[in-house]
């Protein structure tokens, strides 16, 4: 395996732990902190989901012009220097709320370029191999 799909690997792995961690987080900080009823706390999800959604459509046909590692590096820097800031910070649901959109947003300007890098670094040949690798990692 060459270092360019390592490297790809390591940083998705990185942000999925992210991630994931933060979809835990945030739901049990809304219980806990804010006693969320079951609405409350599907509103999160659907935000977060909604936005991510929409956003990459948009960041996949942008970094084919742009390039990949201009829109993934500030996707992963706005979940980790706004979103999770946001969650740990927050006083109120309404917090929540706000950090929702920023985590959708991050992980869209995230994902869709890393998968389009993912697509550079193996080839055209290899194509089908290095996304089943990474789809099962």
């Amino acid at each position: 395996m060459n270092t360019a799909r390592l490297r790809i690997y390591a940083a998705a792995f990185c942000m999925d732990a992210t991630a994931y961690g933060a979809g835990l987080l945030l739901p049990i900080k809304a219980l806990k902190s804010f006693d969320a009823d079951p609405l409350e706390l599907g509103l999160i999800g659907t935000i977060i989901n909604a936005t991510y959604t929409i956003v990459c459509i948009l960041t996949g046909r942008l970094s084919d012009r742009v390039g990949s590692r201009s829109l993934y590096l500030p996707g992963a820097a706005l979940v980790f220097a706004a979103a999770l800031p946001i969650v740990y910070f927050s006083d109120s649901l309404a917090d929540l709320y706000l950090a929702a959109p920023v985590l959708g947003i991050g992980l869209g300007f995230y994902w869709a370029p890393l998968e389009r890098e993912i697509g550079e670094a193996s080839g055209p040949r290899n194509l089908w191999k290095t996304a089943g690798t990474f789809n099962c990692v």
